[in-house]
């Protein structure tokens, strides 16, 4: 019986320990801080994401990176913006030479220009998909936190994904009421 527990506490001892090793090297334990700056314009195509699956994220970055490549685009970075009531808008930043090149009438996917302004900003590292929940973890109460401590609203938020890079904006902007 003795035997049987020490090698169920080490199996327990090595999980927990290969747990630690896969969140160390995605960057929980890293030490962020956010930034405010301005950023801008982005030149954004996109797919509405309904509710909160987050597979539909990838499907929709596929579609629409599948529909750019085949139009010979060659400068789309993802783009997502997430909103406080849940839906999203998946897609792609583009330069903007590019973006004048779209065809309004094209209905396969929508766009529009999110204007220069000041964001809070913070990046993480880009090691795979799981990255991205990872990052999320740490950045979103990062963000509420600054955001409180500073007496902004919560807004949308958005990543930016280049390279090894996630960058995660949220635009400035000051509580309509006092906070209580």
């Amino acid at each position: 019986m003795k035997r049987l527990l020490k090698i169920a506490a080490g199996g327990v001892g090595l999980i927990a320990l290969l747990a630690v090793g896969v969140l160390y090297y995605h960057g929980a334990f890293l030490d962020l801080t956010v930034d405010e700056k301005s950023a801008g314009p982005f030149h954004f195509i996109y797919k509405e994401m309904k509710g909160t699956n987050m597979s539909q994220v990838g499907v929709i970055t596929n579609e629409l990176n599948d529909l750019l490549s085949k139009r010979s685009f060659a400068t789309q970075r993802p783009f997502d913006l997430f909103f406080p009531d849940g839906h999203a808008e998946i897609g792609f930043v583009i330069d903007q030479r590019e973006f004048a090149t779209l065809d309004a009438a094209d209905t396969s996917f929508s766009t529009r220009i999110i204007a220069q302004q000041r964001f809070m900003t913070t990046t993480f590292p880009w090691k795979n998909v799981m990255s991205y929940m990872v990052g999320f973890m740490k950045v979103d109460p990062l963000l509420s936190e600054h955001r409180k401590k500073h007496g902004y609203r919560k807004t949308w938020a958005a990543t930016l994904h280049q390279g090894d890079i996630i960058t995660y904006f949220q635009p400035i902007e000051p509580e309509l009421i006092a906070p209580h």
